[in-house]
Formats: C-alpha cells, structure tokens, sequence
C-alpha cells in the first residue's frame, strides 16, 4: 500500500484505527475500525461528509460499533501482530484509484469514505453504509466540495 498518497490526516485516522484494533486484542486491522475513529474524529469532517450525502452518522457509528464487538480477540501466547484485512486493503486501493481517477494526488478522508459506501453490499461494511442512508450516488455527488482532509 502507498501510504505516501495519503493525506496526513488520512494516515492519522489509519493510526488511530490500528491503536484501536490493538487495544481490543483483534488479530486484523478491519474497515470498521477506520469507520469508527474517522466518526469520532474531533474536526468532525465525517460526521458532516455522512450528513451531506443523507446519512446517519450517529446510526453509523453504533453499527460499526456493534460489528467491532463481534470481531474475534486473541490474547495469550497466540497474540501476535496485526494485519490488514483483504477487506480493507481492497477498500483502501479502491480509495486510491479514485483518488487518482479524480486526479488528487493524495487520499482524503472524502476518498475513503467514497471507497467505504462503494463496499459490495453484502459485506459488513457494505450493510452498515446502506443502514445507515449511504449509497454510492449521495456520496459521488456530495464530496465534490474539498474540505481539509
């Protein structure tokens, strides 16, 4: 992954996201946790993103939270090193292409949750973004506007 085609901000937010994986002793790194630190973010650039394309930020939230208790924890002798899921490095290159495709030379907080809504609807994320009012289209149209992430 180019972590270097991502925004500071974006990687702080992935930082974050990782901190949180680790303190709840989850063996990967998954989108649900960067879902959760980016709604939590103290500017609140998601939460606003969420409202412009129709979505509930707050329903959101509590779903990703609900889907990161569900994750198995490992503690103990097996405890190891985290790695990123298949589903978050995919939703991460996803966020790149589209970064490159608008033509940004960095990955914005806008362009991972384009890449988030963009989820196969059956997956995890997919049924949180679509719960929660995201579809492609809102987002696609409502992050046109270049906020600071």
């Amino acid at each position: 992954m180019e972590f270097d085609k991502f925004t500071e901000k974006s990687k702080a937010v992935l930082q974050k996201a990782q901190t949180l994986a680790m303190r709840s002793n989850h063996p990967s790194l998954e989108p649900e946790h960067l879902l959760k630190v980016m709604l939590e973010d103290e500017d609140g650039l998601t939460e606003r993103l969420v409202q412009a394309a129709g979505g509930n930020g707050a329903r959101m939230k509590k779903a990703a939270e609900a889907a990161i208790a569900k994750l198995p924890s490992v503690t103990g002798s097996g405890a190891g090193g985290l790695r990123i899921s298949t589903d978050l490095a995919k939703m991460l290159d996803n966020a790149l292409q589209l970064a490159e495709k608008a033509g940004d030379k960095y990955v914005t907080i806008e362009r991972i949750l384009q890449s988030m809504v963009m989820a196969k609807q059956k997956s995890e994320l997919g049924v949180i973004m679509a719960d929660s009012g995201m579809s492609p289209a809102s987002v696609g149209v409502n992050l046109l506007w270049r906020g600071p992430g």
